[in-house]
């Protein structure tokens, strides 16, 4: 790159060739789209219209490569760049707008069905735009507003409330892709402004030695600051993600028709998607925090390795592939939820590696211990390529870092929960002949095998009338909370602060049975704070749970080391609701017992 390109032209030129380099992939996708959809839809939509709407989809297929081909005749630079960006821009809002003019008139025109087809491709064309495109601003705003716009206000348009809903949470889903885009647009700039940095630096260590040291720390700053930036982003995006996902149960809820019912699931299949892009990476910094919950209990191993084996036969079925266990009656000594994430993620890696024939999972005693070994018949991984694949965002076999095939962080989890439990991990792989991974883990007692808690059945009345006391500064998370916990039956009161939370309680003769508080209050403490101040008020120890999006180190430590229970957001509802339950059966809550 000339030097002297300032670096406004320079982040535009890599912009522009990043969406030069996807557009391939871009123009295919969109096409089989259309393809897919006018063949589902025939004969529930009029074909005259489909015929327009797909030869107008054809058409934009065949413009986008012609420019493709010519725009490849020389390279992208500052004299051009700024030309083929607005052109990409015009090209993906009137995609956009094909899309989402379709959309509209297929919502406002035709059955439930038809508008739930609408609903799952939407959706799914703005989670993959969002993917693709959100290092370019206008190029990713020019296709997803007018795409998603549409639909939203021909629900809104409806007399029944139900589309209503419905429309707030498309608008709802529009916001969290921009907001989410707008991260991943910053994390984008900032690596090609550090590619740069990092050229320009090696350049002055060859004639300037002695500034290494200095420039070394520059960077460690620089890191430390990103790494900071991320997990204060990551709590900032899981905020509206777990209100969408109450809204989402409230919805499912509160729908009785059969196909209403499967509109919300499927809504709610669209908000799953998006919390996986989290996961990942909360689970990795717990792991570096330290702040992991695990405990070493003697367990039964059969029982884990048949109940992983029945659901990994789901997933291969569809593949037309085996799945074998073997598992003598053994008795280990380890962490049995831990144990069972690490298997299920080598299974998984497993399948996705495995074309052909089938996957063992078997477990034998050994001379020092138990040897678990997952066996596949795959492709196999390369001698020098079988350590890396630890590796955060390695994946072998995805070169276009396909989001649909995972960000590559499955093997890294495995590895830092083996080494966080003791447990041996081994790698033996032959191209072309498979690969088997191995773990070994120490006997236990079957003497000491932990029995499950005994706690009553619960009814369906189990939740009726329990105080809950929520407490977050974010007003859309305590309507969500609140709509979902009055279904379930609870007496709820919703408030920002601890001071709000004391002046409510005031009106009681009692204490909450339960408090679900925020980690982070604003400018008004923390949600510890705020429970020490209730429990200190009400003179017991009120059940209580945070509630947590943030995955920064010292965030997670100072939880952990409250001993509350924690639940991080975007919070499983089912999860939620058996903690409840357990409340109201036990009457209060143990501080191990941490949702992971």
């Amino acid at each position: 790159m000339p030097r002297h390109i300032d670096s406004g032209d320079r982040l535009l030129i890599e912009q522009t060739r990043l969406l030069l380099t996807q557009l391939p992939v871009v123009i295919i996708a969109s096409l089989l789209a259309a393809i897919i959809v006018t063949v589902a839809l025939r004969g529930l939509v009029a074909n005259a219209f489909l015929a327009a709407w797909v030869a107008a989809a054809l058409m934009m297929a065949m413009i986008r490569p012609r420019l493709l081909v010519r725009w490849r005749r020389s390279d992208t630079a500052a004299g051009n760049a700024r030309g083929r960006m607005r052109a990409i821009a015009w090209l993906s809002g009137l995609s956009g707008t094909l899309w989402g003019g379709c959309g509209a008139a297929l919502v406002s025109g035709s059955g439930s069905i038809v508008g739930l087809v609408t609903i799952m491709v939407l959706t799914g064309l703005a989670a993959s735009a969002t993917a693709s495109q959100s290092h370019a601003r206008s190029v990713h705003l020019a296709f997803i507003v007018p795409a998603l716009l549409p639909a939203s206000i021909a629900f809104a348009t409806f007399d029944e409330s139900l589309y209503h809903w419905i429309a707030a949470l498309i608008l709802l889903y529009l916001t969290v892709c921009i907001a989410f885009s707008e991260c991943i647009r910053g994390t984008a700039i900032e690596a090609i402004d550090l590619r740069f940095e990092n050229i320009a630096l090696i350049e002055r260590l060859q004639h300037e030695t002695a500034s290494s040291i200095e420039a070394m720390r520059s960077a460690e700053s620089a890191n430390i600051a990103k790494s900071n930036l991320m997990a204060a982003a990551g709590h900032d995006l899981r905020q509206p993600l777990h209100a969408l996902r109450l809204f989402t149960e409230t919805l499912r809820s509160v729908c009785r028709e059969p196909a209403q019912r499967e509109i919300a699931h499927h809504i709610d299949a669209s908000v799953k998607a998006l919390e996986e892009l989290f996961e990942g990476l909360l689970d990795l910094s717990r792991l570096d925090a330290g702040v992991l919950p695990f405990e070493h209990r003697h367990a039964v191993l059969r029982p884990l390795l048949e109940r992983l084996g029945r659901e990994m036969q789901v997933l291969a079925r569809e593949r037309g592939l085996g799945v074998r266990t073997h598992c003598p009656e053994l008795t280990v000594r380890t962490d049995p939820m831990l144990l069972e994430r690490v298997l299920r993620n080598l299974c998984v890696n497993a399948l996705a590696a495995t074309e052909q024939g089938c996957l063992l999972v078997r477990a034998e005693p050994v001379a020092d211990g138990i040897r678990i070994e997952v066996q596949d018949t795959g492709r196999g991984i390369p001698a020098g390529d079988q350590q890396r694949i630890f590796d955060e965002f390695v994946q072998l076999d995805n070169p276009d870092h396909d989001r649909r095939q995972g960000i590559g962080l499955g093997l890294s989890i495995v590895r830092r929960i083996c080494q966080l439990l003791g447990i041996g991990l081994e790698l033996h792989s032959v191209s072309g002949q498979g690969t088997t991974f191995s773990l070994r883990l120490p006997y236990g007692e079957a003497s000491r095998v932990d029995d499950p808690d005994s706690v009553p059945a619960a009814g369906a009345e189990t939740l009726w009338n329990q105080f809950v006391l929520v407490i977050d500064d974010e007003q859309a998370i305590r309507l969500a909370m609140s709509a979902m916990l009055e279904q379930w039956g609870c007496h709820v009161v919703a408030v920002g602060d601890s001071r709000q939370a004391l002046a409510e309680l005031d009106e009681y003769d009692g204490p909450p049975d339960v408090i679900l508080a925020d980690l982070q209050l604003g400018p008004h403490g923390s949600g510890i704070q705020a429970i020490e101040a209730i429990r200190q008020r009400a003179g017991t120890a009120v059940a209580a749970v945070i509630m947590t999006g943030n995955i920064a180190a010292d965030r997670l430590q100072e939880v952990r080391a409250s001993e509350l229970t924690v639940m991080h957001k975007p919070c499983d509802t089912v999860a939620l609701h058996a903690l409840l339950t357990r409340v109201a059966l036990a009457g209060h809550v143990g501080p191990d017992e941490v949702t992971r």
